[in-house]
């Protein structure tokens, strides 16, 4: 069971960038339209959700209907507002504005930003890191 969520906005753990193009396609395959190729994608990373999906979308289709496709995909996999998160990046600085969408956007009880975030723990001694296969 999932306890809390640790979101990594610039990539120094993992490569988000797979599960952002794997929910982006999931999005786009339920409204009926051919998935993009990883790169293509990857150039809609960092700009809002709504925007990117504007750009890819016939007029006749609803972005916020995208949106709730995308998130559907995450809800999948136990990324949900009742989680506790724990957003944190190299120094604290992005993962400030992942608090602010999450808690004051969003509604999600239960965040915290690590500012120390990787920079402090991994100057750390004796603490625990877990290297991913």
């Amino acid at each position: 069971m999932l306890n809390a969520i640790l979101v990594d906005l610039d990539g120094t753990i993992i490569d988000p960038a797979p599960g952002i193009i794997a929910c982006y396609n999931h999005a786009l395959t339920q409204l009926g339209i051919t998935p993009l190729a990883p790169d293509h994608v990857r150039a809609l990373i960092g700009p809002p959700l709504r925007r990117g999906f504007a750009g890819l979308l016939a007029p006749h289709h609803d972005v916020e209907d995208a949106v709730r496709l995308y998130r559907e995909l995450y809800g999948a996999k136990g990324v949900t507002p009742d989680k506790a998160v724990t957003a944190y990046c190299r120094i604290g600085e992005r993962s400030a504005h992942t608090w602010f969408v999450l808690r004051e956007l969003l509604g999600y009880d239960e965040v915290r930003n690590y500012d120390g975030s990787w920079t402090e723990w991994g100057n750390l001694v004796d603490v625990p890191i877990e290297k991913g296969s």
